[in-house]
């Protein structure tokens, strides 16, 4: 929790907030308090019953909800970045309607997470598989990067909110491990 309110939902928040298009959140492992830290949001629950079989699962999970809808390009944005903020996503969804296929954050000396990726681009991430996310994908000459580095802040320890502490946020709490 940051500012007692689950750091999930303040990363939904700022995806549907940013106004790019619909906002759904794939559930997994933790499913059920997930879901319920969302609350009342204005997103789309994708439950991932293969959740066991790595990252891949979930990204394949977005890309068949994806599918479902008019979008022309698919953002995979993680649950665990506290410091991303509307300007960041805009920046990146502005980068692919701007005609770039595959758009990445920058961060750190890598690009990760959050990235757009163009509907063309969306069989290569159905093709993932295991515990592999889609960074490899973004490790193309043909890809564009948005300079973000909030990104190399996200939280799975105590360690990393002692991390954020150390940034001047202060109300952080870890409940769980999912």
């Amino acid at each position: 929790e940051i500012d007692g309110a689950p750091l999930v939902r303040g990363v939904a928040a700022t995806c549907a907030a940013a106004e790019a298009g619909p906002v759904s959140v794939v559930l997994g492992a933790s499913a059920a308090p997930v879901a319920s830290a969302l609350g009342d949001l204005r997103v789309t629950l994708v439950t991932n019953d293969d959740w066991n079989d790595g990252i891949a699962s979930s990204i394949r999970a977005a890309v068949r909800w994806a599918e479902t809808t008019a979008a022309g390009a698919l953002a995979i944005v993680l649950g665990d970045q506290p410091l991303l903020g509307v300007p960041h996503v805009t920046a990146l969804r502005d980068a692919w309607l701007a005609g770039a296929e595959l758009v990445g954050s920058r961060f750190a000396g890598v690009l990760g997470a959050p990235a757009v990726f163009d509907r063309s681009r969306w069989s290569e991430l159905a093709q993932l598989d295991g515990d592999q996310g889609a960074g490899r994908l973004l490790r193309t000459e043909d890809v564009v990067a948005v300079d973000w580095a909030g990104g190399a802040v996200d939280v799975d320890t105590e360690e990393d909110v002692a991390g954020l502490a150390a940034r001047g946020i202060t109300d952080v709490r870890l409940t769980s491990r999912s």
